[in-house]
């Protein structure tokens, strides 16, 4: 096996977790349950969680697999306080993950070895932003039932059990069922560009006021989403600011002063209420900053 394929497995052996897996050779079929993965050094929040996961292939020379992905859970953690990095980053920058060979195109996309044959997404998938220094979440969890997919789960499996010619052998035709991953992101890419699209013609027709009727219950609901996210996001931005201006506040620039303080001849006492009053002065506290607005 080449070098540098056993180092990306021996890096995937590091990150990945699961509670238990089966694999059925003759009926070739392999489950895992409570898939993980998650930095080695801070396994306290796995970035990604999937409840379960089911793979079906028809043959072992040019498979075919059917993928079941049931309960997802994926998390961005911020590691700092300007939100530049997260763990997916650290992963990366630490590990190497994901590796090249699951992430890199084949230089030849349409004989790719491994085809997907169906994708059917169970239950729901919650994504969970955190903030790492500040130990709390920045957002409300946004959580997603799969089951509101579904159309696009038929659209996918319906080009997926179409036969296509692979190329020509002689007089005979190779023929081919499946996607490779290039062809699946693009399909998947695509149905979503379609239907944001769709939506915003129809919201464009309501908005200039053209006279059309816009009875879709699909665009009520975006637009009614999208009015609810743009608060949530207001909220959560203000609210985050706040609450990073008070951590520097304590731990950056409160201490480095204390410090210095310290080192001119004041007592540790002197130096934090003299290092408090100044930053109170500069950055007043919720509270006092509630308190001026009600005035």
């Amino acid at each position: 096996m080449p070098s540098n394929v056993t180092a990306e497995l021996k890096v995937i052996d590091l990150v990945c977790r699961c509670d238990s897996s089966y694999l059925d050779v003759w009926h070739r079929e392999l489950e895992i349950i409570n898939f993980t993965i998650s930095n080695p050094n801070n396994t306290a929040y796995s970035a990604l969680r999937v409840g379960r996961l089911f793979l079906r292939w028809d043959s072992y020379r040019r498979p075919c697999v059917e993928i079941v992905v049931e309960d997802v859970d994926v998390l961005v953690e911020f590691v700092n306080l300007i939100l530049s990095k997260t763990n997916w980053n650290e992963l990366k920058e630490e590990y190497d993950f994901p590796p090249r060979m699951l992430v890199e195109e084949s230089e030849m996309p349409a004989d790719s070895f491994a085809r997907i044959g169906g994708l059917y997404l169970l239950g729901r998938t919650k994504v969970s932003v955190r903030s790492r220094p500040l130990k709390k979440d920045v957002i409300n969890d946004v959580v997603l039932e799969f089951a509101s997919l579904q159309e696009l789960m038929t659209f996918v499996n319906k080009k997926a059990c179409q036969e296509r010619i692979l190329h020509q052998d002689g007089k005979k035709s190779v023929t081919v069922k499946g996607l490779t991953p290039e062809e699946f992101t693009a399909l998947v890419g695509g149905w979503f560009k379609t239907k944001v699209s769709s939506m915003l013609k129809e919201a464009t027709k309501f908005a200039i006021g053209t006279g059309a009727q816009v009875d879709s219950p699909e665009l009520t609901n975006a637009l009614n989403l999208a009015k609810k996210v743009a608060t949530q996001a207001q909220e959560a931005a203000k609210s985050y600011s706040l609450d990073a201006v008070d951590f520097a506040k304590q731990n950056v620039i409160g201490t480095s002063a204390a410090i210095k303080l310290t080192k001119w001849g004041l007592s540790p006492r002197e130096a934090n209420e003299v290092v408090g009053s100044i930053l109170e002065s500069l950055f007043p506290s919720r509270d006092n900053q509630q308190a001026s607005n009600d005035v």
